[in-house]
């Protein structure tokens, strides 16, 4: 990721939303932790983290 410059990165996505859990796998992101609930949405939200190259 370009943009990051060599910094960590990361991001979050809701529990059902797989299809964004794939392209963050093919990104190298890796889940990390366990869900927690959302204060916006009954879904569970997941954390997904980029190392720092």
């Amino acid at each position: 990721m370009p943009l990051a410059k060599g910094a960590g990165i990361f991001a979050t996505t809701r529990s059902p939303n797989t299809i964004m859990q794939e392209m963050l796998a093919q990104l190298d992101f890796r889940a990390e932790g366990e869900a927690y609930p959302s204060t916006l949405q009954r879904d569970e939200t997941l954390l997904f983290l980029l190392d720092a190259l």
